[in-house]
């Protein structure tokens, strides 16, 4: 499992790539932490199109993610989410919470 962040204009983008499991959880949780720490950005996009797998505990990172952001009142937004997880994440929900998007343009900020 791998993840990048980068800024782009007010928008802070969370890459993540290979799987995002309950083995790795955890560390993936805290990377995201970290990078959240800041308040330098008005929206942020979880790029998901380098994710191969994702099972419940990545609902679980994301959903955690998304409460303290929304505290915040920060809108989070799902890109490049693949056919095998975007079933998933339908199913669950969570795109009500955490729309899902082509590209950054679509946000509403």
């Amino acid at each position: 499992m791998a993840t990048s962040f980068k800024k782009k204009g007010s928008t802070l983008i969370l890459s993540l790539s290979g799987e995002l499991d309950a083995y790795n959880a955890v560390s993936v949780r805290s990377e995201m932490e970290a990078a959240l720490m800041g308040n330098d950005y008005d929206a942020v996009c979880v790029d998901m199109s380098g994710l191969d797998f994702m099972d419940s505990s990545g609902i679980g990172v994301l959903f955690g993610r998304y409460k303290k952001l929304f505290k915040r009142r920060i809108p989070v937004y799902l890109s490049g989410v693949k056919p095998n997880i975007d079933r998933m994440l339908l199913m669950s929900g969570i795109y009500r919470l955490m729309p899902r998007i082509e590209d950054e343009k679509e946000m509403r900020i």
